[in-house]
């Protein structure tokens, strides 16, 4: 799930979807927060922001930290 992050949690709007999904018995995977500024500038490098060492702020070293995690989460999800 990519969020649009407000003290540290997803946004209101995005919470309150990701609940819902919650009721419904879906598997919620952590999420990953959005932001132009790092997922605007990797794609110029052909390299995905997950391969590349970050080279931002901090916030760009979280997001590719959040990617890393979310792909171990899938991957332990399907077993693998």
């Amino acid at each position: 799930m990519m969020v649009d992050i407000t003290k540290g949690e997803p946004i209101a709007a995005q919470q309150a979807y990701k609940e819902e999904l919650i009721k419904l018995n879906y598997y919620i995977f952590k999420f990953v927060r959005n932001n132009s500024s790092v997922f605007g500038t990797y794609p110029k490098d052909g390299v995905p922001a997950v391969l590349t060492r970050p080279r931002f702020s901090l916030t760009a070293k979280r997001i590719i930290s959040e990617l890393k995690e979310l792909g171990d989460e899938f991957l332990e999800k399907l077993e693998i």
